[in-house]
């Protein structure tokens, strides 16, 4: 029996495309949009497409005329920093559409936009771990955080690639129910909509990454043992495998073994909670599975550079 959707209000998405967008950026957004009318059977999301270029090194800035249409909800993507034209005149066009939308997007660089405009301040956003600490060092008003994806009131933002998909379909199951949202999830082979509260993961998973279940799974448990964790050939038993088979699943997609990933998880879980709370630095070690705190100071120094306790001071700069 086919399942049938009710009809619902139609979207108008004006999509900012500021600088270079990758494939994986763009496609997130609009195949995500486009398939959501596909099961819906009807156009509830109109999609709209502007192009905001980057000056390059020969060219000089010049005014422009922004389009004057409002939309119900703005999305800023983009992949690379750098100037745009007449960049005083395009943040006031943003901040004059943010006044008549639903809803704000910011995808990856696009959240530096969103705070340049002053659309961030006092709220929480995410922002990918590639630019947490230049965007955190530069808009001191933002609570910047390391999740998937940040919804605070009509201020939405994520860290870009999966976490996109994510997002857009909490928003579709939020705005029109659970069921468009499944339909869309299964026609898209999506393994499962990722909560906000997600931490992102520390290296991007593919399509074929995403789509093997034994290694979702396992990705899965690890996420939800950080404070206990498991041994490599436990978490091969709960997922069905050996570990050898484990560690060449990890292997093939992620390029580590399930050791490596699973500690880099933890100690970017540390990170994250080092600049989201006033913990103290060793309570945070514990509740990421280290048992010494010398050990965890260790661990993190080597992979960040630092000390947990500098990293405190560093983000109270």
């Amino acid at each position: 029996m086919e399942t049938t959707v009710a009809p619902f209000k139609s979207v108008k998405v004006t999509l900012l495309q500021v600088g270079r967008c990758t494939p994986l950026t763009t496609g997130s957004i609009v195949d995500t949009l486009n398939e959501v009318n596909r099961q819906a059977k009807q156009a509830v999301f109109q999609i709209q497409l502007i192009d905001v270029p980057m000056i390059s090194g020969i060219q000089a800035p010049r005014a422009t005329n922004f389009p004057a249409d409002s939309a119900d909800w703005i999305i800023l993507a983009g992949d690379e920093s750098g100037q745009i034209n007449d960049e005083f005149a395009f943040l006031e066009w943003v901040r004059t559409l943010a006044k008549k939308t639903r809803f704000v997007i910011g995808v990856k660089w696009g959240v530096w936009w969103m705070a340049r405009a002053g659309l961030l301040d006092d709220c929480s956003a995410s922002v990918s771990t590639e630019f947490y600490d230049e965007f955190a060092q530069r808009f001191e008003k933002v609570r910047f955080n390391q999740r998937m994806f940040d919804i605070d009131t009509n201020r939405v933002t994520t860290a870009g690639g999966f976490a996109t998909v994510d997002l857009l379909l909490t928003l579709v199951v939020q705005q029109n129910g659970a069921i468009i949202g499944e339909m869309v999830r299964n026609a898209m082979n999506y393994p499962q909509i990722r909560s906000k509260q997600k931490l992102q993961h520390n290296t991007d998973l593919s399509i074929e990454a995403r789509a093997d279940s034994r290694l979702m799974e396992a990705l899965h448990i690890m996420e939800t043992n950080l404070s206990d964790p498991l041994q490599s050939g436990e978490i091969a038993r709960l997922v069905g495998l050996s570990k050898r088979q484990l560690e060449r699943l990890f292997a093939l997609h992620l390029k580590v073994s399930p050791s490596v990933y699973y500690l880099d998880l933890r100690l970017h879980q540390a990170r994250a909670q080092l600049g989201l709370t006033t913990k103290p630095a060793a309570q945070i070690g514990v509740e990421c599975g280290f048992d010494s705190p010398a050990y965890f100071s260790f661990s993190y120094r080597k992979k960040f550079g630092v000390t947990p306790s500098e990293q405190r001071r560093l983000n109270d700069c």
